[in-house]
Protein backbone atom coordinates (compact mmCIF):
# COMPACT_ATOMS: atom_id res chain seq x y z
CA UNK A 1 0.00 0.00 0.00
CA UNK A 2 1.27 3.46 -0.86
CA UNK A 3 2.44 5.57 2.10
CA UNK A 4 0.00 8.40 1.33
CA UNK A 5 -2.89 5.97 1.18
CA UNK A 6 -1.74 4.38 4.46
CA UNK A 7 -1.63 7.77 6.16
CA UNK A 8 -5.12 8.75 5.02
CA UNK A 9 -6.58 5.34 5.87
CA UNK A 10 -5.18 5.73 9.39
CA UNK A 11 -6.46 9.30 9.60
CA UNK A 12 -9.98 8.35 8.45
CA UNK A 13 -10.12 5.32 10.76
CA UNK A 14 -9.09 7.49 13.67
CA UNK A 15 -11.67 10.17 12.91
CA UNK A 16 -14.38 7.54 12.42
CA UNK A 17 -13.47 5.95 15.75
CA UNK A 18 -13.58 9.36 17.39
CA UNK A 19 -17.05 10.00 15.96
CA UNK A 20 -18.28 6.65 17.32
CA UNK A 21 -17.00 7.04 20.89
CA UNK A 22 -17.20 10.81 21.35
CA UNK A 23 -19.92 12.03 23.63
CA UNK A 24 -19.67 15.53 22.14
CA UNK A 25 -18.80 18.90 23.63
CA UNK A 26 -19.06 18.89 27.42
CA UNK A 27 -20.10 15.23 27.61
CA UNK A 28 -18.24 12.13 28.66
CA UNK A 29 -17.02 9.76 25.94
CA UNK A 30 -18.94 6.52 25.47
CA UNK A 31 -15.67 4.59 25.74
CA UNK A 32 -12.35 5.60 27.19
CA UNK A 33 -10.70 7.07 30.22
CA UNK A 34 -9.70 10.49 31.45
CA UNK A 35 -6.03 10.87 32.29
CA UNK A 36 -5.16 13.46 34.88
CA UNK A 37 -2.17 13.95 37.16
CA UNK A 38 -2.86 15.47 40.55
CA UNK A 39 -0.58 18.44 41.15
CA UNK A 40 0.92 19.28 44.58
CA UNK A 41 -1.76 20.76 46.79
CA UNK A 42 -4.33 18.29 45.42
CA UNK A 43 -6.74 20.95 44.18
CA UNK A 44 -5.50 21.26 40.58
CA UNK A 45 -4.88 18.51 38.06
CA UNK A 46 -2.87 18.29 34.86
CA UNK A 47 -5.32 16.92 32.29
CA UNK A 48 -3.65 14.86 29.56
CA UNK A 49 -5.82 15.37 26.49
CA UNK A 50 -5.75 12.69 23.78
CA UNK A 51 -4.32 15.18 21.30
CA UNK A 52 -1.24 15.40 23.55
CA UNK A 53 -0.87 11.63 23.62
CA UNK A 54 -1.26 11.44 19.82
CA UNK A 55 1.42 14.10 19.38
CA UNK A 56 3.79 12.32 21.76
CA UNK A 57 3.30 8.98 20.01
CA UNK A 58 3.86 10.49 16.55
CA UNK A 59 7.05 12.23 17.71
CA UNK A 60 8.25 9.01 19.32
CA UNK A 61 7.69 7.01 16.12
CA UNK A 62 9.49 9.56 13.95
CA UNK A 63 12.35 9.87 16.47
CA UNK A 64 12.87 6.10 16.67
CA UNK A 65 12.84 5.78 12.88
CA UNK A 66 15.30 8.66 12.47
CA UNK A 67 17.68 7.45 15.18
CA UNK A 68 17.64 3.88 13.92
CA UNK A 69 18.33 4.95 10.35
CA UNK A 70 15.20 3.16 9.22
CA UNK A 71 12.44 4.23 6.92
CA UNK A 72 8.81 4.98 7.53
CA UNK A 73 6.99 1.91 6.23
CA UNK A 74 3.34 2.05 5.10
CA UNK A 75 2.35 0.59 8.49
CA UNK A 76 4.14 3.41 10.32
CA UNK A 77 2.55 5.96 7.98
CA UNK A 78 -0.82 4.45 8.93
CA UNK A 79 0.07 4.83 12.62
CA UNK A 80 1.03 8.45 12.01
CA UNK A 81 -2.35 8.93 10.31
CA UNK A 82 -4.08 7.57 13.42
CA UNK A 83 -2.04 9.98 15.55
CA UNK A 84 -2.98 12.87 13.26
CA UNK A 85 -6.64 11.94 13.62
CA UNK A 86 -6.32 11.88 17.41
CA UNK A 87 -4.69 15.31 17.36
CA UNK A 88 -7.26 16.82 14.98
CA UNK A 89 -10.23 15.40 16.86
CA UNK A 90 -8.81 16.49 20.20
CA UNK A 91 -8.26 20.05 19.05
CA UNK A 92 -11.94 20.34 18.09
CA UNK A 93 -12.96 20.48 21.76
CA UNK A 94 -13.52 23.89 23.35
CA UNK A 95 -11.33 22.90 26.31
CA UNK A 96 -8.47 21.52 24.19
CA UNK A 97 -5.98 23.97 25.69
CA UNK A 98 -7.30 23.73 29.26
CA UNK A 99 -4.49 21.66 30.67
CA UNK A 100 -4.32 22.69 34.33
CA UNK A 101 -7.83 22.35 35.73
CA UNK A 102 -9.58 21.90 39.07
CA UNK A 103 -9.44 18.15 39.77
CA UNK A 104 -13.23 17.79 39.76
CA UNK A 105 -13.31 19.16 36.19
CA UNK A 106 -10.34 17.09 35.00
CA UNK A 107 -12.14 13.86 35.99
CA UNK A 108 -15.80 14.53 35.07
CA UNK A 109 -16.77 10.97 34.14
Amino acid sequence: MDTTVSFFVGLLLSLAGFALVSGGQGKCPRVGINLALVLPGRTRCLHLHHWMLGTALALFVVLVVCLSGGTLTPLLWGLLGVCAGAVLSGLLYDDAMDIVQPCARAQPC
